[in-house]
C-alpha cells in the first residue's frame, strides 16, 4: 500500500475529526457583549450594542437584548449550530444559530430573522 493510496482517508478523517470538535461548550462559557451587529451585511448603527449581552454557564444560558428583552433557558453545542431553549416564556421552542467563529476572545453568530441575515460579533467584556 503506497503513501498514495492512504493519503485521501487520512486527509478525510482528520477534516471529519477536526471539524466535529471545532466549537466546544468549554469554549463558549462566560460572558460576552455585541461589538457589532451587521444587518445584511451592513452595520446596524443606532443600536445600544452594550444592551446585548449573553451568559453562557453550564448547559444554561441567559440573554439580554434592546428593549430589555430577556431569554433564559438550556442550550447546547453541536457544531457548527448553537442550540437554544428559552424557558422563560413557557412555550419552550428551540432556536438555532451558526456559530461562525468561536475564539477565547470572539463569538461570531449568524441567524436569520425573517427575510434579513444577522451577524451578531461579540466579545468578552473587559474586567
Amino acid at each position: 500500500m503506497s503513501l498514495k493510496s492512504v493519503l485521501p482517508s487520512l486527509l478525510f478523517l482528520f477534516v471529519s475529526f477536526s471539524s466535529c470538535s471545532r466549537f466546544t461548550e468549554m469554549q463558549i462559557q462566560g460572558n460576552w457583549i455585541a461589538a457589532e451587529v451587521l444587518q445584511n451585511n451592513l452595520p446596524m448603527e443606532n443600536l445600544p450594542k452594550e444592551e446585548i449581552q449573553l451568559t453562557f454557564d453550564n448547559g444554561k444560558y441567559e440573554y439580554n437584548g434592546t428593549l430589555k428583552y430577556k431569554e433564559a433557558g438550556h442550550y447546547s453545542i453541536s457544531t457548527p449550530y448553537l442550540y437554544t431553549t428559552d424557558t422563560l416564556k413557557g412555550k419552550n421552542e428551540e432556536k438555532v444559530v451558526e456559530i461562525l467563529n468561536l475564539a477565547s476572545d470572539s463569538l461570531e453568530l449568524r441567524m436569520m430573522q425573517g427575510e434579513d441575515e444577522l451577524i451578531l460579533v461579540m466579545v468578552r467584556p473587559r474586567k
